[in-house]
């Protein structure tokens, strides 16, 4: 598998069409005991993830559902029926 920079990969984002303003996570050493969370967004995640020294066990997102104006799903809203469950009314 071919490694890619941080520097690359903010590049992908934003050729793919992400603001450099689109808010952003890097997780590191996500579940463990020492999990960090860095918040941040796609034109600073190099300045992130260098400043923080992070090199390896690191879980990148990228996208609005980390931002303020997300809505939920209501896939499992008690209204919602589905194929499978009949919503309470």
């Amino acid at each position: 598998m071919q490694q890619c920079s941080i520097l690359n990969l903010k590049l992908y984002f934003c050729h793919q069409g992400y603001a450099a303003d689109t808010p952003a996570a890097v997780v590191y050493k996500a579940t463990w005991p020492e999990e960090k969370i860095f918040r941040c967004t796609v034109g600073t995640l190099h300045e992130t993830v260098t400043g923080n020294g992070l090199t390896k066990t690191s879980l990148i997102v990228v996208g609005n559902c980390l931002g303020d104006s997300y809505l939920r799903s209501l896939l499992y809203h008690p209204n919602f029926t589905t194929e499978f469950r009949k919503g309470a009314q």
